[in-house]
């Protein structure tokens, strides 16, 4: 599909590096890139870790690399004047990095395919729904356990350790990658009372005092109170793919 895509404007192949995106097209989201031409087969670069990159992926053609003129090396024996124009998604790229690029593929011109990725990848299939179902059954079990956590002058880390904890226990992935160049995000908000209105930088409707000013957002040291509301904002992920779920206590 992505094939199609770049056909259709004239991007004679994609190079893909963004974690999520590369577990996307190759099934492994170790540090590499994945060579994806409109004519011959796509090839994976993987500076760490290999071994596992070989093991996780269907990919045939899996190199390892140290320098971007590694790369290049290959992809110029490999397909001769037929990468002029490659596609590149510039919202989870550096200008560094794309400086580098750059220097490696001299001839190159780069679109951008941002939108084409995220359009592809935001029809999902029945595997990857059952996906997401398994992460919402998470917070399903979490969310019915919550009631019997409460503790009047409990804190909301308290509240946050016990609550990340039984996700862990339950399957939680514990990283939770986002696109963007900030690359991951917490489990969530668990905030008590006022606290559920302190705004800060976090993109999003609430967010939190946080413990320290480094991390402004999160969980703080409120204590719980009786009546007050306690607004919990969680994602689950399991298998690479997230759910989210609010829920308000008293």
């Amino acid at each position: 599909a992505l094939r199609q895509r770049l056909a259709s404007k004239d991007i004679d192949a994609a190079l893909i590096n963004h974690p999520i995106d590369l577990f996307y097209f190759s099934g492994t989201a170790q540090n590499g890139y994945l060579f994806l031409p409109v004519n011959g087969d796509a090839v994976i670069f993987v500076r760490k870790y290999l071994p596992r990159a070989l093991r996780e992926t269907d990919l045939k053609e899996v190199y390892g690399f140290r320098r971007f003129a590694d790369i290049a090396e290959i992809i110029g024996q490999r397909f001769r004047g037929d990468h002029s124009i490659v596609g590149i998604a510039k919202d989870v790229l550096t200008v560094q990095l794309f400086e580098k690029l750059q220097q490696a593929f001299p001839g190159c011109n780069w679109a951008d395919i941002s939108l084409e990725i995220r359009d592809l990848r935001s029809v999902k299939s029945c595997f990857e729904i059952s996906c997401i179902n398994e992460s919402a059954k998470l917070l399903d079990k979490v969310f019915d356990k919550i009631p019997s956590w409460l503790k009047p002058g409990m804190t909301e880390l308290e509240l946050a350790s016990i609550v990340e904890g039984f996700l862990r226990s339950e399957g939680h992935q514990g990283s939770l990658p986002s696109r963007g160049m900030s690359g991951s995000i917490h489990y969530g908000n668990i905030l008590f009372g006022k606290n559920g209105a302190v705004r800060g930088a976090f993109d999003g409707p609430t967010c939190g005092p946080g413990l320290y000013n480094a991390v402004p957002k999160g969980a703080g040291w409120g204590e719980l109170k009786p009546f007050q509301p306690v607004f919990i904002d969680l994602v689950a992920g399991m298998y690479g793919y997230l759910a989210d779920a609010t829920r308000v206590y008293s």
